[in-house]
């Protein structure tokens, strides 16, 4: 297997899609209906890369990324966010994550832009 994903999103058919779409690429890829869930799994696994959606029960994004940086676990968890809101964008400036999409999004500009920040990763951890 590859690279290693932890797709947060509530959306059922939207996780069935990109789960589909990213073991077809050899990724290992987990899936969390919301950032609780999230939370649970990051015990178990370190993913390469999260592809979070904000709007979500018991723990929205917002909270999920805030409870990364209380934990210490921030700077090396790269967070990708997918959203609806086409208004987000300075809300999502503010979270400093690595880049954001609007849903709907075409897949191939988002497996660019994964396999993009995993090759800035990557080269992170070669310096």
């Amino acid at each position: 297997m590859g690279h290693r994903l932890l797709i947060i999103d509530d959306d059922a058919g939207i996780q069935k899609m990109l789960k589909t779409v990213f073991e077809c690429e050899n990724f290992e890829v987990t899936v969390a209906s919301d950032g609780l869930i999230a939370l649970e799994c990051l015990e178990q696994t370190r993913p390469d890369l999260i592809l979070l959606d904000l709007m979500l029960p018991n723990m929205d994004g917002w909270a999920f990324v805030k409870e990364l940086e209380q934990r210490g676990l921030r700077s090396s968890l790269p967070v990708l966010v997918l959203t609806a809101d086409i208004y987000a964008k300075s809300q999502v400036d503010s979270m400093d994550v690595e880049g954001w999409l609007v849903k709907p999004f075409h897949l191939a500009e988002l497996l660019s832009q994964v396999r993009s920040l995993l090759d800035q990763v990557g080269d992170e951890k070669v310096l």
